[in-house]
């Protein structure tokens, strides 16, 4: 469904075809984008595209990890990044 038809815009309602992806985005983009946030003491997050768990990782250690949940869809790189965690 494109914006012109009632749905959000840019969203086009299509089956999803082909592998889930996982792309790792700068890390200074990651701490800017929390900076933006304003997360803080006491705040929860739940974070959709865990990817490779690096933004994941920052959050925990400013609110601590029962502050954060995350959820992965592609299981290799949930994989992956809870192996980073572990680390």
């Amino acid at each position: 469904m494109r914006s012109d038809e009632g749905g959000a815009a840019g969203v086009v309602a299509a089956p999803l075809q082909g592998e889930p992806t996982c792309s790792s985005t700068l890390p200074g983009l990651v701490v800017a984008m929390l900076q933006a946030a304003q997360i803080g003491d006491g705040d929860r997050v739940l974070e959709i595209g865990t990817g490779t768990g690096y933004s994941t990782a920052l959050l925990c250690h400013r609110l601590g990890s029962s502050a954060v949940s995350s959820i992965e869809y592609d299981l290799n790189a949930a994989a992956q990044a809870r192996a980073v965690g572990a680390a």
